[in-house]
């Protein structure tokens, strides 16, 4: 439920104003989650698979954790980290990524990232592709992110 839709469901239950109400209701903290140099690597027809990654910073003054990625055209769009068992490096989905007050999180190769599986049509080298973050403060961030070369190690 939407801050404004508790505000109006509150007022129509009890009779106060939008004001009163408003100055009750607690306040948005301070800063904001920023998504930078954001890439994807190339997919074929063939490979339908790709990896993303990114740097994930928080402005604020409380812990965030990302919860959730999408793209369209994009099946599942997952945070996985690279975990070593006994020598053997494998992939695992993370539900929550947290992110430091005043801290900042890198997605990279070779370690944490973004998965991106049962992409529908191909990603072009140089065109982009949107992905929506979402956070459990309730944000959302929308960025743009470049396709890169399979080779490719960082957005430039």
């Amino acid at each position: 439920m939407t801050r404004q839709t508790a505000c109006v469901l509150l007022m129509a239950l009890t009779g106060a104003t939008a004001s009163a109400i408003a100055a009750q209701a607690p306040r948005p903290k301070t800063g904001a989650i920023a998504v930078h140099d954001a890439w994807v690597r190339v997919s074929t027809a063939r490979r339908t698979s790709s990896s993303g990654y990114c740097r994930l910073e928080n402005t604020t003054d409380t812990p965030v954790a990302l919860i959730g990625i999408a793209a369209a055209g994009v099946g599942s769009a997952q945070v996985h980290t690279m975990v070593d068992r006994d020598g053997q490096m494998s992939m695992h989905p993370v539900e929550k990524l947290p992110i430091p007050p005043h801290g900042a999180v890198d997605l990279a190769p070779g370690g944490t990232h973004i998965m991106l599986t049962d992409i529908a049509r191909p990603l072009a080298i140089g065109s982009t592709l949107d992905l929506r973050f979402t956070f459990d403060n309730g944000s959302t961030q929308t960025v743009r992110a470049v396709i890169r070369p399979l080779d490719a190690m960082s957005i430039r």
